[in-house]
């Protein structure tokens, strides 16, 4: 694994998943180090979701962590490390939102349409830890303002916003815990190029201003090369390659890193590439 410079805030080693038989994810290793942005990218079916899920104690019914580790270190966890595959569900649970949390794909089947968005980020800071509701109120204000958001959304339903903004909310509820550790699960696939480019902006600009490590999870290497310090390419559950953004970029070594990049040249290069 390369390290990157920065303090290690988790540590994932060989972590294996299984459905049934069949193994997701084949002994996957991963460093999230502070302040940086570690993409985690390969193929549609690659096992990308389902290590962010294993990390996050979320694994649908039916998956099992059988083998590996998944380490918070002392930095992000405020104490001393917790290891959380063989951790109690309580353990997992006081660690989920608060050191660690995560951003779904799909923002408006994550929200809850019945509830106000700032009922929502209130519920977030509850359950994260702010007993107050006077806290709570002022903190909604805050975190609305940080994904540069008006105080006006926090009365307005999901339905009543744009994907981009749903996705906005869905960070600021992130966020509320405080977390130094993010997953975020192919945060931009449903959004335009232009609402993409903002989301993807507002990630780095967090992650560098709280000093998070960010996991951005994503099919497309475009996308990654956009905010990632690292590139890890994930094929059938395995990495294949990992190394500085750069380096994948410029040379990638494996035939998976080799077909995203030259898939993603095509697309910049547009019709004419095709034609030609």
């Amino acid at each position: 694994m390369v390290e990157m410079p920065g303090d290690s805030l988790l540590e994932v080693r060989q972590l294996r998943v299984a459905y049934g038989d069949a193994f997701a994810v084949a002994g996957v290793d991963l460093d999230l180090h502070a302040g940086k942005v570690t993409a985690l990218v390969g193929p549609s079916g690659s096992g990308k979701s389902t290590v962010a899920l294993a990390i996050m104690g979320l694994l649908p019914t039916g998956g099992r962590i059988v083998a590996g580790t998944v380490r918070l270190t002392g930095a992000s966890a405020g104490r001393d490390d917790v290891e959380l595959v063989a951790a109690g569900e309580r353990t997992v649970r006081n660690v989920r939102g608060r050191h660690i949390a995560m951003i779904f794909q799909s923002p408006g089947t994550a929200l809850n349409p019945v509830m106000t968005v700032g009922a929502q980020i209130r519920e977030a800071l509850r359950l994260t830890g702010m007993a107050h509701r006077s806290d709570r109120a002022k903190a909604v204000a805050r975190l609305l303002e940080e994904v540069e958001l008006p105080p006006r959304v926090a009365r307005d339903y999901p339905h009543q916003l744009s994907g981009g903004m749903q996705q906005r909310v869905m960070i600021a509820m992130a966020l509320a815990g405080g977390p130094q550790v993010l997953l975020a699960d192919e945060p931009t696939s449903a959004l335009d190029v232009t609402v993409q480019a903002q989301i993807l902006a507002l990630l780095g600009r967090l992650q560098r201003t709280r000093g998070m490590a960010v996991l951005l999870i994503t099919h497309d290497i475009a996308v990654a090369a956009q905010v990632a310090d690292t590139i890890v390419v994930l094929d059938a559950g395995a990495v294949v390659e990992h190394g500085p953004t750069s380096d994948v970029l410029t040379a990638p070594q494996s035939p998976t890193a080799q077909r995203l990049v030259s898939a993603a040249r095509t697309l910049a290069e547009g019709p004419q590439a095709v034609r030609s």
